[in-house]
C-alpha cells in the first residue's frame, strides 16, 4: 500500500508541466556554466575588488561607474570567500536565475492560472536572453530576482490582503531596496509596480502599502549621495546608441533568439491575445503594462536626456510578457494549450541554439584578459 502510493505521488509529480520547465532551465544553464567564460562587463566587476579597501571601491570604483553599488558589495564578498574562479563566481547568479524563473510560474498561476505561469516560465527559462545573463555576473539577474520578489510580495499584499499584511509589507519593502541596489531600471519597475498598486489595494491595507514603500525608501537613503553622481554623469553616449523608433522592432528580435521559429508563433500568440481583448481583465492590462511601460519610459528618457535604453535592462520587466501572452486564453481548454503552445514553445526553445546569442553578448575566452584580472586582485 505504502509503495503503492509513492509511486503515485513520483508519477504524478512527473506529469507536471512546471517540473519539466524547470528542469529544462536548470540543465541548460548548468550544461553552459561548465565552460562559460567571463565576459568583458564582467571583468570590469572584477577589476572593481583589487582595489585596496572598500571605501575605495566604492570612491574610485562605484561612484564613477553607473551603476548601484549592489553587485559590487555582494562580489567584494564573496570573491573573498570563493575566489575568482569562473563557475564558482556565476553559481549565485545561476542560482537566482532559477530561482525567477519558478517565482514567474507562481506569479503567472496566482494572477491568472496554470497557462500564464507555465508560458512566462517557459519563456524565462528557456529563451537565450534570460538565459544568458543568468550565467552572467552582473547586477541583471540578481536584479530580476528582486523585481519578482517585490511582486509576490506585492500579490500576498494587494491581491491576498490578510491579517498578516504587517509581514508582507515589510518583506516587500526590503524587496524594493534589493531591486534599488542591484539596477536603477530594476527600481523603476517597481516604482511601476507600486504606483499600479493603488488600483487594486484595499483601504484597510492602505498604510501597510505606504509602509513598505517607506521601508524601500529608508534602507536606500545610504546610496543617495551615490545616485546623484551617477545622475550627474548621464548616460553613457559612447557606447550606448539613442535608440529609434525600431528599437522595439529590435528588442523582439532579441528575446525570440533572432529566429523566425520563435518569434512568429510570439507574434501570433500576441495578436490572437489583442483579438481576444474581451478576456482583458484589469490584471492582464497591468501584466502588459509593466511589461510596456519600462521600454516607454527608457526610450523617452534615452531620447530627451541621456541614452540608457539597451535590451539587457529590460530584463526586469520581461516575464510579464510571457505571463500576459498565457493570460487572455481563459476560454482555451488547458490540455491543447498545454500540448500547442507550451509544449510547442519549449521543443522550439530547446532546438533553436544559443551559440549565436552567446556571441552577440561578447562572450570571449579569458585570453589576455586573465593576466590584467590576476595582477589586480593581487
Amino acid at each position: 500500500m505504502t509503495g503503492r502510493k509513492i509511486i503515485s505521488i513520483n508519477v504524478n509529480f512527473l506529469k507536471n508541466p512546471i517540473f519539466w520547465i524547470m528542469l529544462g532551465a536548470v540543465l541548460i544553464r548548468l550544461i553552459l556554466l561548465i565552460d562559460m567564460p567571463y565576459t568583458y562587463d564582467e571583468y570590469s566587476s572584477l577589476i572593481r575588488q583589487g582595489m585596496p579597501t572598500f571605501e575605495s571601491m566604492i570612491e574610485n570604483g562605484i561612484r564613477t561607474d553607473g551603476h548601484p553599488a549592489g553587485l559590487y558589495s555582494f562580489l567584494r564578498v564573496y570573491v573573498s570567500i570563493f575566489g575568482t574562479t569562473p563557475w564558482v563566481l556565476k553559481l549565485p547568479f545561476v542560482l537566482m536565475s532559477i530561482g525567477s524563473v519558478w517565482l514567474t510560474f507562481l506569479i503567472g498561476k496566482t494572477w491568472f492560472s496554470n497557462r500564464a505561469g507555465w508560458l512566462g516560465a517557459a519563456m524565462l527559462g528557456l529563451l537565450a536572453f534570460p538565459v544568458m545573463n543568468g550565467l552572467i555576473a552582473r547586477q541583471y539577474t540578481p536584479g530580476l530576482l528582486f523585481c519578482l520578489l517585490s511582486t509576490w510580495c506585492w500579490t500576498k499584499l494587494v491581491f491576498e490582503p490578510s491579517p498578516k499584511a504587517w509581514k508582507w509589507a515589510l518583506l516587500l519593502g526590503l524587496s524594493f531596496t534589493g531591486a534599488a541596489y542591484f539596477h536603477y531600471f530594476a527600481a523603476l519597475f517597481c516604482v511601476i509596480l507600486w504606483l499600479a498598486g493603488w488600483m487594486f489595494v484595499k483601504a484597510t491595507h492602505r498604510k501597510y502599502y505606504l509602509v513598505s514603500a517607506g521601508i524601500g525608501i529608508l534602507l536606500f537613503l545610504p546610496h543617495v549621495s551615490i545616485t546623484m553622481d551617477h545622475l550627474a554623469i548621464g548616460g553613457i553616449p559612447d557606447v550606448l546608441p539613442v535608440p529609434g523608433w525600431d528599437f522595439i522592432v529590435h528588442h523582439f528580435g532579441f528575446i525570440s533568439n533572432f529566429s523566425w521559429f520563435i518569434g512568429v508563433p510570439l507574434i501570433f500568440l500576441a495578436l490572437a491575445a489583442v483579438l481576444r481583448r474581451f478576456w482583458l481583465s484589469k490584471r492582464s492590462v497591468l501584466a502588459l503594462v509593466l511589461f510596456l511601460a519600462p521600454i516607454a519610459i527608457g526610450f523617452i528618457y534615452s531620447n530627451l536626456q541621456s541614452p540608457l535604453l539597451q535590451d539587457r535592462v529590460l530584463l526586469f520587466s520581461f516575464p510579464f510578457f510571457g505571463i500576459w501572452l498565457g493570460s487572455v486564453w481563459k476560454g482555451v481548454d488547458q490540455e491543447r494549450f498545454l500540448r500547442y503552445v507550451v509544449g510547442g514553445f519549449i521543443l522550439v526553445a530547446l532546438f533553436v541554439g544559443f551559440d549565436r546569442e552567446s556571441h552577440r553578448y561578447g562572450l570571449m575566452t579569458k585570453g589576455a584578459f586573465e593576466d590584467v584580472l590576476e595582477r589586480s586582485l593581487a
